[in-house]
Order: structure tokens, then C-alpha cells, then sequence
């Protein structure tokens, strides 16, 4: 510890004694000349400049060339191509199962009313959407929160555009029902946005050691951002037993989080972070 922190003071008087010089000009000992484009003190203990002009040239800020750019851009959008129609085919999916309703719980549970019974408003769409944090925490574990994000988006505007071209143009929606009310449709949508990033945030803050922390601390932490942000704004005022479906489709996620922890585990070989991206 004190040799790193007698490094660092060496470091930060190089760095004032070369923008000193460089400022005030030459000095008994010292002269400046041109070298590679920039400002090079040379001393006669030789070694000593060059540290202050490496301290300088590391902390000088980079700028990307043109080429730097492209290549840049290239090699992300390559490298979104598989997330991208993962989530894509997990979305659509969902889509296509909300018709289908799942009554495989309703002898496990003893209520009266039937409003109370998860095959009354339980799809397959609902537990499909598990499906969408295993996608967003391989992804976010191979390539880290950045890529992950333009996952979101690139997947949400293709959807988008998708779904324009088959209303406004082929007049064939993805599904046969009805499209929902604009109040659930919108709800849908920003809880499913809030969900997402949530997921991908938790994850990132809690990569590491040991393996499963951050793919289960991140789908437990997105579903709930889903169930407790979809159902409320949905459903508040309109008299349906929204609390009674919100607790439930969130227990089933949550069971679904601790599940997809065997997959996950089965692709860790197979799915490694980049430098710089370890841990989970």
C-alpha cells in the first residue's frame, strides 16, 4: 500500500514538473524539442523525462479516426445479430401464446371465486416472458450492459415496424384477438421497457462470484418491476382482482427465475464474457 501510494505521488509530480517546464519553458537543466507530434522534456537523468512524458501521453485524452468509427459500429452491430432475434423470438412468441390460456394451477388453488383462478386470465404468453431475462442476462454476461441495451432497442423497433406493416398494410395483425385497450397496451409496453433495463442494471451491479447471483438477482428484481408496475396501471379502477393476478404471475416468474438457472448454467461453457467482463 505505501509503495502504491508513493507510485502515485511519483506520478503526479512528473505529470506538474513536465506541464511546468512545458509551460515556463527551458530551464538550466532542460530543453524541449519536438518528438512524434508532441512536447518532450529531456533532462540529464534521462529516464526520469520519459516517465513524465509516458505519464502525460497515457492521460491525454484519444480521439477515434474516421475508419475507428466504422469498424466500431460494424463490429456491434455484428455482434447484436443472435441477441437481437433471441428476443425477438421470445416477444413474438409471447404475442402468439396470449391466446392460449394455461389451467394446469387451477386444482392447486382453493378459492370460491373463480375470478380468483389463474386459468381465468393466465396465458402462455405470462409465462413465456420468463423466458426474455435468461436472453437479456446471457447476453448482458457475453458483451455487458451496453450491447444489452441495444438488444432493447433494436428488438423494440423491429417489433414496431413489424407490427405497422401488418396492421396499416397486409390488415393482418400477429394474432387473431382484438388489439387491447391503449390503457393496457401502453401499460404493457413501459412496464415490459422497465422490466428490461431493470434486468439489465442488476445484473451488471451484481456480476461475480458466485455464478447464479446475477442472473437470479436480475430476473427476480425485472419481474417484479414488470408485475408491479403492468398491473396497477392496467388495471387500478376498473374493479378486476388485479392484486390477486399481480402477486400471482409474479410468483410464477419468480419460480421460473430459479429454474432458468439450469439452462443458463448449461450455456456458461459455451457463452464467455469478454475481457473485462467477468464474473456470472
Amino acid at each position: 500500500m505505501r509503495r502504491r501510494r508513493a507510485s502515485r505521488k511519483t506520478t503526479q509530480r512528473l505529470l506538474g514538473w513536465s506541464v511546468s517546464c512545458t509551460v515556463f519553458g527551458h530551464s538550466r537543466e532542460s530543453h524541449v524539442f519536438q518528438k512524434h507530434g508532441g512536447m518532450r522534456e529531456v533532462h540529464e537523468e534521462g529516464r526520469l523525462v520519459d516517465m513524465a512524458y509516458e505519464a502525460t501521453e497515457f492521460y491525454k485524452p484519444q480521439t477515434r479516426r474516421g475508419s475507428d468509427v466504422i469498424v466500431h459500429w460494424l463490429r456491434t452491430a455484428r455482434r447484436l445479430i443472435i441477441p437481437v432475434i433471441g428476443l425477438l423470438v421470445v416477444l413474438i412468441w409471447a404475442d402468439f401464446a396470449s391466446t392460449t390460456p394455461v389451467t394446469w394451477f387451477d386444482p392447486y388453488f382453493n378459492v370460491s371465486d373463480p375470478r380468483f383462478l389463474p386459468g381465468a386470465w393466465l396465458t402462455g404468453g405470462h409465462l413465456i416472458l420468463a423466458l426474455m431475462f435468461l436472453a437479456l442476462n446471457l447476453t448482458n454476461r457475453r458483451y455487458g450492459p451496453g450491447v444489452t441495451t441495444g438488444q432493447i432497442s433494436v428488438a423494440w423497433v423491429l417489433m414496431g415496424a413489424l407490427a405497422y406493416y401488418l396492421f396499416f398494410y397486409a390488415e393482418q395483425p400477429l394474432t387473431a384477438e382484438p388489439p387491447p385497450p391503449a390503457r393496457i397496451s401502453a401499460s404493457f409496453i413501459g412496464a415490459l421497457l422497465f422490466a428490461q433495463f431493470t434486468a439489465i442494471n442488476v445484473f451488471n451491479w451484481t456480476r461475480g462470484h458466485p455464478w447464479w447471483r446475477a442472473p437470479l438477482y436480475a430476473a427476480l428484481w425485472g419481474s417484479g418491476a414488470f408485475c408491479f408496475t403492468f398491473y396497477p396501471s392496467a388495471n387500478y379502477g376498473l374493479g378486476a382482482p388485479w392484486v390477486n393476478q399481480m402477486i400471482t404471475h409474479f410468483g410464477f416468474l419468480s419460480a421460473a427465475a430459479f429454474l432458468l438457472l439450469i439452462p443458463y448454467r448449461a450455456l456458461r461453457q459455451a457463452i464467455k464474457p469478454l475481457p473485462g467482463f467477468g464474473g456470472a
